[in-house]
């Protein structure tokens, strides 16, 4: 006779990991269209795109609400190349460390081996 109940989490654990899979995966996805948006704007800026050409009006009203805070700091406003400002450049930058920082906390399984 045991002592305790225990439980099967076979079926439990395999949701649990196909949900963890699931929200990394639209995260990513999430990620991957802002980050194409910034790039764009980005790309926009730089090369001083002008005109009434309706893509460049899009990108701008999506992107303005990721600029806009940035844009309120001391010295978030001041231009590095054609119509590209510090913001843009911040922008930038955070769209290289997400995948920084996904590849140096990995999937840490099994064991590590060194050199």
């Amino acid at each position: 006779m045991k002592d305790r109940i225990e439980f099967e989490d076979d079926g439990r654990n395999g949701r649990s990991e196909f949900r963890s899979r699931a929200l990394f995966e639209i995260g990513l996805w999430a990620y991957a269209v802002i980050s194409a948006l910034i790039i764009a704007r980005i790309l926009v800026l730089a090369f001083n795109v002008e005109g009434n050409v309706w893509v460049v009006e899009f990108i701008d009203g999506l992107t303005s609400a990721f600029v806009w805070p940035l844009q309120r700091l001391p010295g978030g406003d001041a231009l590095i190349a054609g119509k590209l400002t510090l913001a843009d450049v911040t922008l930038l930058a955070f769209v290289l460390i997400v995948p920084l920082f996904l590849i140096a906390v990995g999937n840490r399984r099994g064991p590590q081996r060194g050199l």
